[in-house]
């Protein structure tokens, strides 16, 4: 009992360590990307932001077709076959080679047949050798996750990043317009894909190169089909939206709309670094500890409500402000959308470690079931309420089916080990009771103070009163404070 106690404790001291990597480097990530996406949205403006956000977005619809959620499944079973990384590497970029002929093909027969511009057929040649790139780093990546490497990773995020946001604002500078965006994107995926070549080779001694196990290769593949169904459902969820509101309003409205829904999807980074841990480990405690799989759980779900019901309630008051001190009063239409989309956020961030949970326990196939049925409602919404309502109608769809997607999923997970609901909904409750204590003075001071004066003190009012509700605990911040300073995998 007491080996089954540390092991859980050292399990759970791993996963926040390896988050604790993912979750700074996202976090220098993001703050860089929001600066950059600031700077050239600003630069570009609706119109021209409206006509690049479409084609940017197709790379990662591409990648999914390409990767075939081959990545996903990599990192599972080298989590569970920790000896086997180097076979099951080579054996999906094998595969990989082969899906990127078949969409390259694809590509060059879609730019053959349809009328695009001269800009968006370079744009998206553009766009396609960003896909060459991160198809290879994904599977790299997945296989270093496979066996709980994450610090590389985490300096390649930020490196991707950096390299793409000083090509951007160069490319802009000098005149580049759009196709300079596209090549600082370019840019940063060359950097990426060098560096974790060269990390793999260092830690698991070898260079990928191709090898074909049809055994291996028809499991993976078996494994892989449920999954893979799930992501292209989880990118027409994302970006739907975006493809209609672009048949119907035009590229002017697409660019608001998308400077509204940036703020609160820019947030993703804290449920995605915990759910990337979370699937080796839960992978691993399925197979060998399943009585700890409720315990991690729970625990992610506890942390991410803390973590997003204030952003809610900040973002929620001082939406005005944000937009037009972010962007510019062009883009002062996002902010209706922007109230909206928030609301959804709490939702969004605890569907990832549910996400995380099925795959783990191999139960994928209803992530696909449950993403169909909310995209169904989804696109059911946008073509109901978007002619009405434009983007505030788009918002609405969002709301609406990411309240049903994680609803879906927790019957899942609690069939396979029920948690403590009440214990999260008591937790639910008082984490909105303090975000609302918290945000009664941002209503009163947002027209006195700059919205980015107001935020550590409001920060400081939440915790204070989670203190007060017994919500959190000084172990909380021990265990975070250890996360942070201890030498991680």
């Amino acid at each position: 009992m007491a080996r089954s106690a540390e092991e859980l404790a050292h399990g759970q001291a791993r996963i926040l360590s390896n988050t604790s990597y993912l979750l700074a480097a996202t976090v220098i990530q993001k703050l860089v990307s929001l600066g950059y996406f600031v700077y050239f949205v600003r630069t570009i403006g609706p119109k021209d932001f409206g006509h690049f956000e479409p084609i940017r977005t197709a790379i990662p619809i591409a990648l999914i077709l390409i990767d075939f959620s081959f990545s996903v499944v990599l990192t599972r079973e080298v989590a569970k076959a920790p000896e086997r990384v180097i076979s099951y590497v080579n054996n999906v970029m094998s595969v990989k080679i082969l899906l990127a002929i078949v969409a390259l093909l694809a590509g060059l027969a879609i730019n053959a047949f349809f009328p695009f511009s001269q800009v968006t057929r370079t744009l998206l040649f553009l766009a396609g050798c960003v896909v060459a790139f991160d198809m290879f780093t994904m599977t790299l990546t997945a296989g270093l996750r496979g066996v709980q490497i994450f610090r590389y990773e985490a300096f390649g995020i930020v490196a991707t990043q950096l390299t793409t946001a000083v090509l951007g604002i160069i490319g802009l500078t000098l005149g580049f317009g759009l196709y300079g965006l596209m090549v600082a994107i370019l840019g940063g995926s060359i950097v990426n894909f060098s560096y974790m070549l060269t990390m793999f080779r260092r830690k698991l001694g070898a260079f990928p190169k191709l090898s074909w196990d049809g055994a291996v290769i028809r499991r993976f593949m078996i494994i892989a089909l449920p999954i893979l169904g799930a992501a292209l459902l989880a990118k027409l969820f994302t970006y739907a939206d975006l493809y209609f509101l672009l048949g119907s309003a035009g590229q002017t409205a697409v660019g608001i709309y998308r400077a509204a829904h940036k703020i609160p999807f820019a947030l993703e980074f804290v449920p995605a670094a915990f759910a990337a841990s979370l699937l080796p480990a839960m992978s691993y405690y399925f197979v060998h500890a399943r009585e700890h799989l409720t315990q991690v759980f729970e625990r992610a779900l506890r942390y991410l409500i803390i973590f997003s019901i204030p952003i809610v309630v900040g973002v929620f008051i001082l939406a005005e402000p944000f937009i037009t001190k972010l962007f510019n009063r062009v883009y002062l239409g996002a902010v209706e959308p922007l109230r909206i989309m928030i609301l959804a956020l709490p939702f969004i961030f605890l569907n990832f470690p549910v996400g995380s949970f099925l795959i783990a326990t191999n139960r994928q196939i209803w992530n696909t079931v449950n993403l169909g049925v909310a995209v169904t409602i989804n696109i059911g919404l946008n073509l109901v309420l978007q002619p009405k309502l434009g983007a505030n109608g788009a918002a609405i769809a969002i709301l609406v089916s990411y309240v049903l997607l994680l609803s879906l999923g927790l019957i899942q997970v609690w069939r396979v080990a029920p948690f403590k609901l009440r214990t999260l909904l008591t937790i639910f409750v008082q984490t909105v009771a303090a975000a609302a204590i918290m945000g009664l003075p941002l209503i009163f001071l947002q027209e006195i103070f700059s919205p980015y004066f107001l935020i550590i003190p409001a920060v400081g009012l939440y915790i204070a009163t989670l203190f007060l509700f017994g919500t959190l605990r000084l172990t909380d911040l021990a265990l975070a404070l250890r996360v942070v300073t201890r030498r991680g995998t």
